[in-house]
């Protein structure tokens, strides 16, 4: 049986200071079949060329770029954009457990009338 792939959707601007470490999270993460859509919202920073590092590395991650117009323009444009069967908001400056995506994933799972999930911090 596979697993359900995760999408992630992360909204960015000028986040090249802290989206590394976002990005490492994901890649620490117990559960592994993810993609993590990053929207870079018009930076004028490194974030472009952090992100790319990424992608060229690992193709779950897919950085798409866009004039800013804001976050929330930047989440409905990664959601035009996930294949996965989960969907999960993730800010660019956020850090996760490493069994965060896990745990959610088999609790969706195992209650299938469940629609949304959410941890506390």
């Amino acid at each position: 049986m596979t697993s359900p792939l995760v999408s992630i959707v992360i909204p960015t601007y000028n986040y090249g200071l802290f989206i590394s470490q976002t990005l490492d999270c994901l890649l620490e993460q117990s559960y592994q079949n993810w993609e993590a859509i990053i929207i870079d919202d018009g930076s004028t920073d490194e974030t472009r060329q952090i992100v790319n590092q990424y992608a060229e590395k690992d193709s779950r991650f897919i950085y798409i770029y866009q004039i800013n117009q804001g976050p929330s323009v930047a989440r409905n444009v990664g959601l035009r954009n996930v294949k996965g069967n989960y969907v999960a908001f993730l800010d660019a400056d956020d850090l996760l457990s490493k069994e965060k995506i896990a745990r959610q994933v088999s609790y969706m799972e195992q209650y299938v009338d469940c629609d949304i999930s959410y941890t506390s911090a």
